[in-house]
């Protein structure tokens, strides 16, 4: 399954990478306990690899690229560009990355160079390389796009950019892989605008984690002039180093200290800036990785479980979980009716450990064993009736997770049995929680309509059947 494929289907979650320029950073990055592996951890759907200012470092990029592939732990993606690029050279660069299996790319124009009037290439847009792609290699590329929801910086208008746009889809795009936005309006503007111009291709968000002030400026005013938001302007100004971020003459510790304090509300900032485009109907996540790994994995665990299943587990083998609803009634034992009830009948199936010998086990082995590992005497391992009990109704549970909330309908609530009756001591449970923090709520079975589960009653039945009017009844009152 592609990517385009994946993002149809759920909310796909990838990073980006960049290919060093030393063969120490190469090692940091794809050596054994490098940065990829430790990606792999937080299971991406894909990696991408940067292409490299006018194509350099490219074959950084294909041996970062090859890496990933070989690993086999999700999708290689290639940036690729235009910039110096002949059509014979991308022919046969494209081949080659077919040729190592790898068969995403995001098509770019690419940054030009200072002092370039254009790119020195055969092709000058991403639209003409889209077109090119397909036109040599067919279907045999997964192609992304990039989208700007504030508008490139080099085209004239924000309609311009979206048209554009819609001709790279015309071409042959399969998905749109956005630069970075820290405005939420505009954003949301943006996924209007075009959705209205008939783009209907899955939109993976780029997002770049607010690390250090000197990489946002940068990234803000030099790279992609998109505009800062309000309270990412606060953080810089709050944590400012004086005269500024570039150039820095404080002391060493207060620098230390500002850098510190902007990272943490940065981090806090783009866990916010994730819960935010989540709800705007976007189909991916797609973190600048920056070649580091700590802090991403810090933003990847606090952005939240949304929908998936918690599994409450018990580790002791004369102990159940259980789920059931609450019978309200108590009685002299402080045990609940429904509960008693249970108790009662799982006493007739397996009698309670009354005496010796009365089960086989525990035999003079498994006795003297108890002794072995500290038990205060032998009566504590006369609880064959609480083993027994325990495989009848289980050690664990398992429930859904709907919308960020732990669906247990109306009644459910949840009971640890402790079937051990020979001592006191102190039990324990494992709760697991697993998910995803995509919403689903518009891929939920029926609609999410509750189904009618109540008997359908012939019309000769509802003639004669008491119960009919009784079930009537009931649901009326």
């Amino acid at each position: 399954m592609n990517v385009a494929e994946i993002m149809e289907q759920r909310n796909a979650f990838s990073f980006e990478v960049f290919p060093p320029k030393t063969d120490v950073g190469m090692e940091k990055l794809c050596g054994e306990g490098g940065v990829l592996e430790k990606l792999y951890t937080l299971n991406p759907d894909y990696i991408s690899c940067t292409y490299g200012a006018g194509g350099t470092n490219v074959g950084k990029n294909l041996e970062v690229l090859k890496k990933i592939k070989a690993d086999g732990k999700c999708t290689p993606v290639t940036h690729f560009t235009c910039v110096a690029n002949t059509k014979e050279g991308i022919k046969d660069q494209l081949q080659t990355y077919l040729d190592n299996g790898i068969d995403h790319m995001l098509a770019l124009r690419g940054d030009i160079p200072f002092g370039w009037t254009g790119t020195n290439g055969d092709l000058h847009y991403a639209t003409e390389l889209v077109k090119f792609v397909r036109k040599e290699f067919g279907d045999k590329f997964t192609i992304a796009v990039a989208g700007s929801p504030e508008g490139h910086i080099a085209c004239r208008s924000l309609e311009a950019d979206i048209s554009f746009l819609k001709q790279k889809q015309d071409e042959g795009a399969d998905y749109i892989m956005t630069q970075l936005c820290w405005d939420m309006d505009q954003f949301r503007y943006w996924m209007d605008a075009i959705r209205a111009a008939g783009i209907w291709l899955p939109v993976d968000v780029g997002i770049m984690p607010v690390l250090d002030a000197a990489a946002t400026i940068n990234m803000a005013l030099s790279r992609n002039g998109c505009v800062m938001s309000r309270d990412l302007c606060e953080i810089i100004s709050k944590n400012w180093i004086f005269p500024n971020p570039f150039a820095p003459n404080e002391s060493e510790e207060s620098i230390a200290a500002k850098k510190a304090s902007f990272k943490e509300a940065g981090i806090e900032y783009t866990i916010k800036l994730i819960d935010e485009y989540r709800v705007c109907g976007i189909n991916g996540i797609h973190l600048y990785a920056l070649n580091k790994y700590d802090d991403v994995a810090r933003i990847v665990k606090e952005s939240g479980i949304k929908n998936g299943t918690v599994c409450i587990a018990s580790h002791h083998t004369t102990c159940s979980v259980m789920i059931q609803e609450c019978s309200h009634d108590i009685d002299s034992f402080d045990l609940e009716y429904l509960q008693h009830d249970l108790l009662d009948i799982m006493r007739k199936m397996i009698p309670d450990f009354a005496e010796e010998h009365q089960y086989r086990h525990p035999g003079p082995i498994h006795t003297q064993f108890g002794r072995y590992v500290n038990e205060p005497g032998d009566y504590t391992s006369m609880n064959t009736d609480g083993h027994l009990r325990s495989v009848f109704f289980g050690r664990s549970e398992t429930m859904t997770i709907k919308d960020g909330v732990l669906d247990g309908g109306e009644f459910a609530h949840i009971y640890f049995i402790d079937w051990d009756h020979v001592r006191a001591r102190h039990r324990q449970l494992n709760v697991t929680v697993m998910g995803t923090t995509e919403d689903v709520n518009d891929r939920k079975f029926h609609g999410g309509q509750t189904i009618n589960t109540l008997r359908k009653y012939t019309d000769e039945e509802k003639a004669h059947d008491i119960h009919y009017t009784l079930q009537l009844d009931a649901r009326e009152f």
